[in-house]
């Protein structure tokens, strides 16, 4: 028993009834000593091994935040605890690369055995010492009692919304995947259906159009666009200006493709396979080509 009257009228550990039998001076015994136990607990990350690269997971340090009373009700803080191995989403090569960061609350586990070997060697191994149930053998669990994320991947009954902290986000929900923010694609970009495009189109790189293409805004094309599928039910319709050093048309354009407008500029060679063509001047002074063919 340990000295020291509580407000409760507890004298330390010892209640008023643990001498009233034998029984009752076992049963305080026991207690004392499963209190020797560590279990589980609220921490506080102080320091991470890891920044979010990709890497093997880490270990993080942490502060137990539910103090220590002694049988006078005074209060003593946990010592940090180092060196304690963090939780990731893994399966194999494949993971979840989510690291803490100082200052994140989470919960952590204490195995009942010394687990220090199985740590220095990532492999089976008997255990360290004959300690139990000790603070020194944590496992970090995390994710407990945290503020408002500002980048996130949030699962909703509609669909699936990821965001990140400059305010780009991808929202999929009722077959339709909404994407917000500058988009770069390097490598090859294939469309099976459709494509409208409202606003300005800048190709930089060879096109294949399969499929009908709507421009409703300005294209520049600056190398070849390859419209192999170019029909009137697979037509390509700029609405605004478009400037392009090569087109090429490689299937019949017919009469109900606007292909060719008022507003199209071409400014390099344009080749397609069509009967009807477009009408070209070589020079204001070729007195063969001062009116259209017929």
């Amino acid at each position: 028993m340990t000295g020291g009257t509580n407000s409760d009228g507890y004298q330390g550990q010892w209640t008023p009834t643990d001498d009233s039998s034998d029984f009752n001076v076992t049963n305080f015994l026991v207690r004392q000593i499963v209190g020797k136990n560590s279990t589980a607990t609220l921490v506080k990350v102080t320091a991470v091994t890891n920044t979010g690269a990709v890497a093997a997971v880490g270990f993080v340090d942490v502060q137990p935040l539910v103090n220590m009373i002694d049988g006078a009700g005074n209060s003593t803080p946990h010592g940090v605890l180092h060196n304690v191995p963090y939780m990731r989403v893994q399966g194999g090569a494949n993971a979840v690369i989510l690291d803490p960061k100082v200052g994140d609350v989470g919960v952590a586990v204490f195995a009942d055995r010394d687990v220090s070997s199985v740590k220095a060697n990532k492999a089976q191994a008997n255990p360290g010492s004959r300690r139990r149930f000790d603070m020194a053998d944590g496992l970090y669990l995390g994710g407990m009692l945290n503020g408002v994320p500002d980048q996130y991947v949030r699962f909703t009954d509609d669909g699936i919304v990821i965001a990140d902290k400059n305010s780009n986000k991808i929202e999929m929900a009722s077959n339709l995947i909404t994407i917000t923010g500058n988009v770069k694609i390097t490598g090859t970009l294939e469309t099976d259906g459709a494509t409208t495009l409202k606003d300005a189109l800048d190709v930089q790189g060879a096109a294949t159009l399969e499929q009908t293409i709507d421009v409703k805004g300005a294209a520049t094309l600056e190398t070849t666009l390859d419209v192999t599928g170019l029909t009137t039910a697979a037509a390509a319709n700029f609405s605004g200006a478009v400037a392009a050093s090569t087109m090429a048309a490689t299937t019949t354009v017919t009469a109900g493709t606007n292909l060719l407008g008022a507003d199209m500029l071409i400014t390099g060679h344009l080749a397609y396979t069509a009967h009807e063509h477009p009408y070209f001047r070589s020079s204001p002074s070729s007195p063969d080509n001062t009116s259209p063919p017929t």
